[in-house]
């Protein structure tokens, strides 16, 4: 309930100050809540801290893409996928895209 009520607080102060006014209602911040401690180890593992933070970067995002409700941009983060590649054979049948970390797709620790 605590975090609750500072996430409320944090939505109007963020409220007053933002360029673009969003809308999240006590209910979008309950479901949010919800939705955020339901992913796998965050009972255990996130700390208020986190939660103030992304819920922050949360509302930083919908001043940015007002078109979008919290719940495309939440749910619909896309969670890059480990490619498992033999670590002897150089990832050479991969095209290269404009990634700039791929030149660390071979790099090793011995």
């Amino acid at each position: 309930e605590e975090i609750f009520v500072l996430l409320q607080k944090i939505r109007d102060i963020h409220h007053d100050q933002a360029a673009v006014k969003i809308e999240m209602t006590d209910q979008d911040i309950n479901a949010y809540m919800e939705e955020r401690l339901h992913q796998m180890g965050a009972k255990e593992f996130t700390t208020p801290r986190e939660l103030i933070r992304e819920f922050v970067n949360l509302l930083n995002l919908l001043v940015q893409y007002p078109q979008k409700t919290w719940r495309e941009i939440v749910l619909n983060l896309s969670v890059p996928k480990e490619e498992i590649l033999p670590a002897d054979v150089p990832n050479e049948s991969h095209p290269a895209d404009d990634d700039p970390l791929n030149r660390f797709n071979n790099f090793k620790v011995k």
